[in-house]
């Protein structure tokens, strides 16, 4: 029994320490707030509708006027902060990520570009020139007014997202009166699923609902809040995740995430980040076939006690 034993634990160790590579992730969250990075080598295309361009900080060129047409193209080194604000319009604010000075050595243009009608704004390769950030909000006909109706009302706007992608944010400090509420992730969940070798039957191996305040990070690099950290953390070659974005009536975000990979990452409330992954062992005992395997055997061993029980139920007893 000991040398049975210790075999056992010989291959539980390591499928238990072991993580799936390519595990496959889905999020779905009803959020205010939510950052998205493209890869070197993708592309965003945004299309707004009414907005406003603003292009914020030293070399900044003056506000641009509200459009009817308003377009924001995203390239690889970009990083853009999508927010439903308490008045029910989109603000998104972007800026240079982590990967802009290797996205712009790979591809040598811009990272972002604003396009209000006919006016383009533009950040340029060079951190050091033009403005630092642009701000873009969008805007209601004179004619919608400000009613309770126009806020809840949702926009119909749905936006792609891709690489790595940042749901919630964390909580401000109180700032007096003036103080706007501070955007949050409201709920979520998480699923993650693998599939069986001999089926290809796609099953879920980890379910988890995200409380709210949480952040929650596709490429679990909320550990490291510096530039630098972050490069070494997403790699040369880091996974990308997909999905959408879309405006509810509850003046908020529902995003919908699917990413292949070994780990995501939850900071819950302002606290540590702890990775959420799938180890062989879990992949292991979640398969139909072990399943049905431990099932089976169970069933034999009760069947073997009971047949082995059942000359003791007929033998007289040593009184008659």
């Amino acid at each position: 029994m000991l040398v049975l034993a210790l075999l056992a634990a010989a291959i539980a160790l390591p499928l238990s320490l072991r993580t799936a590579k390519d595990t496959a992730f889905t999020l779905t969250a009803n959020t205010d707030v939510l950052s998205v990075e493209p890869l070197c080598d993708q592309e965003l295309v945004w299309d707004l509708g009414r907005a406003e361009a603003v292009a914020l900080g030293a070399g900044a060129t003056p506000p641009a006027r509200a459009a009817s047409a308003t377009s924001v193209h995203l390239r690889g080194g970009a990083r853009a902060v999508l927010e439903r604000r308490p008045d029910g319009l989109w603000r998104i604010d972007l800026t240079r990520g982590p990967l802009h000075a290797r996205c712009i050595a790979q591809t040598g243009q811009p990272a972002v570009v604003v396009t209000v009608d006919d006016q383009h704004l533009e950040l340029p390769t060079d951190p050091g020139k033009g403005p630092r950030a642009l701000s873009v909000r969008t805007t209601r006909p004179a004619a919608a007014g400000k009613g309770q109706d126009a806020d809840d009302k949702p926009s119909g706007t749905v936006l792609l997202l891709s690489g790595r992608v940042v749901l919630g944010e964390l909580l401000r400090h109180g700032g007096g009166w003036q103080q706007t509420t501070s955007p949050l992730l409201r709920e979520g969940k998480l699923e993650a699923r693998t599939r069986e070798p001999f089926t290809d039957r796609s099953v879920p191996v980890i379910e988890e609902t995200l409380d709210a305040g949480s952040r929650v990070d596709t490429h679990a690099c909320l550990a490291h809040a510096e530039a630098p950290a972050q490069l070494a953390c997403l790699g040369t070659a880091p996974v990308s995740a997909s999905g959408i974005v879309y405006d509810n009536k509850d003046r908020a975000l529902d995003v919908k995430l699917h990413v292949t990979t070994a780990r995501i990452g939850i900071a819950q409330h302002g606290g540590e980040q702890r990775a959420v992954a799938v180890t062989w062992w879990n992949r292991f005992v979640s398969l139909q076939f072990v399943q049905m395997f431990a099932a089976t055997l169970l069933l034999l061993g009760t069947l073997a006690q009971t047949v082995v029980a059942l000359p003791a139920l007929f033998r007289p007893s040593p009184s008659s």
